[in-house]
């Protein structure tokens, strides 16, 4: 995972080089997977002697998933609408009390 980050911080940057192939300093496979991905456009200059790309640029859908490999990822509970937990208590309260009363 630290691969497709560091490849997307570059492509965000606008670092990385002009030809992306085989010679390049990070993983062309996992470059080739962003690319498959919509992450990265890029112009396919590949050829019989190997696989290569032209100008990459991160695309807004790359931006939205680097900012989710990125964020810390919050805990389920956190994320949970409150106002349901709420109204869970509440309709647990009631069938007690309504329980409780009837008895």
């Amino acid at each position: 995972m630290k691969e497709y980050i560091e490849i997307l911080e570059l492509a965000a940057k606008e670092k990385l080089p002009y030809l992306v192939n085989g010679e390049s300093s990070f993983s062309l496979v996992i470059f080739q997977e962003l690319y498959d991905a919509n992450y990265i456009k890029a112009i396919d200059v590949s050829e019989d002697l190997g696989a290569g790309y032209q100008d990459p640029k991160i695309t807004s859908l790359g931006r939205e998933y680097l900012s989710s490999l990125i964020k810390p990822q919050e805990k389920w509970w956190l994320s949970f609408d409150r106002r349901l937990v709420v109204f869970g208590v509440v309709i647990g309260l009631l069938s007690i009390g309504i329980n409780l009363f009837y008895q």
